[in-house]
């Protein structure tokens, strides 16, 4: 297991104190997009294999490139592309924008923002990109948000949760939620501090406001959030009995697992297996290429539950789309992306509900500024509609 400088322990362990014809399996979060691209060549070149529990990248996902790099991590950059394609083509919507947390302790965000640029692009996609550093300045949320209202109707916030309830806020306050506008939020996971729990009351005054503008927000998550309560016996007291003993970590009732941490156990589970398999039908672990196919396109099920893992040697877990009831004050799963049939289905009868009835379109009436040509009276202004 490695996590910073991993390049350089994982050379320093291969090249001095790697026992010669010893079977290597390096695990590690590789949780930047270049700490996988310096990693990976060299895996390729020890044809040893790599689990990645954190970070995802296309390009590793190119095995002719990469044969030795598997990813378990509860998160995958390629499956968020394939659920937004399909949500978007669902609602016809093309004219997207970005607004991306450039704060480097949020290297999530950062990575997936790079990836959508890459990804939804012309001609099939119009995409726009606004960027601010929540680490240096508050946001200005209010001028954000005029140019995102500027050039299209659908964004993707991709920054904390406390920034995205701000942002939710400040339309709220400028008229800019309602049916007329979608704000679609991304959550890896739970893990504190970085990623808490997307709520919207905090006490500052705004709660009602936030309360109803979330009438306009998604959340996107991945479906690999586990209570630990919920877990077979076996499994759940193995994980508390650990963290208490070995750890000093006691976990509270319902509280959620760290789902990298889960991913580096479940990593470990999975490398045992297919260990095991591999050993009892030839002996021979000499080759890791040959090795990480054996994870390729099956199900495995483990004590923490199902892990699927494409064809291509990447765990691809289904994405779920919530939808916030302001009555209730909660969001309510409305659409489930299931990743192994690359389908998305609505998960209720009432589908995802419309304040105005309707789908919002991709662009207004008037256009995004008012000043289409049909909405000109003479010696008057055009207003959206």
């Amino acid at each position: 297991m490695m996590a910073n400088h991993h390049t350089h322990l994982a050379a320093e362990y291969f090249y001095t104190r790697r026992q010669l014809g010893s079977f290597t399996i390096f695990i590690a979060p590789y949780c930047s997009q270049g700490e996988l691209l310096d990693f990976a060549p060299l895996a390729n070149q020890w044809n040893a294999p790599v689990m990645s529990i954190a970070g995802t990248n296309p390009s590793i996902s190119d095995k002719s490139q990469y044969p030795t790099n598997l990813s378990v991590a509860p998160i995958h950059h390629t499956v968020l592309h394939m659920f937004l394609e399909q949500l978007f083509r669902h609602f016809k919507w093309t004219t997207i924008v970005l607004l991306c947390d450039d704060n480097m302790l949020v290297m999530y965000y950062r990575g997936v923002c790079t990836n959508l640029q890459a990804l939804l692009r012309p001609p099939k996609y119009q995409l726009n990109t606004l960027k601010f550093d929540s680490s240096k300045i508050r946001p200005d949320y209010e001028r954000h948000l005029k140019e995102f209202s500027r050039l299209a109707r659908v964004a993707i916030i991709l920054a904390r949760p406390d920034v995205t309830r701000d942002f939710l806020v400040s339309a709220g306050k400028n008229g800019m939620s309602g049916n007329d506008y979608v704000y679609l939020h991304i959550q890896p996971y739970t893990l504190l501090p970085i990623f808490p729990s997307l709520v919207y009351s905090n006490g500052d005054g705004n709660d009602e406001i936030a309360r109803s503008a979330f009438t306009s927000l998604f959340s996107i998550t991945f479906d690999t959030e586990r209570n630990i309560d919920l877990l077979p016996e076996t499994s759940r007291r193995f994980i508390l009995d650990r963290s208490e003993v070995i750890h000093n970590l006691t976990y509270q009732p319902n509280e959620r697992l760290s789902q990298v941490a889960l991913a580096a156990f479940e990593s470990i589970l999975l490398a045992s297996q297919v260990i095991q398999e591999s050993i009892d039908e030839s002996g021979d672990l000499s080759d890791g290429r040959q090795f990480t196919r054996r994870f390729w396109n099956r199900t495995f099920n483990l004590p923490t539950g199902q892990l699927y893992i494409n064809e291509n040697g990447d765990r691809f877990p289904d994405i779920i789309l919530r939808q916030w009831d302001a009555g209730k004050a909660v969001f309510e799963t409305a659409m489930l992306f299931r990743s192994a049939e690359r389908q998305l289905n609505v998960s209720r009868p009432e589908g995802v509900i419309w304040q105005g009835g309707t789908v919002p379109p991709n662009e207004p009436v008037c256009g995004f500024t008012g000043k289409n040509p049909i909405c000109q009276p003479s010696g008057h202004s055009g207003i959206d509609r």
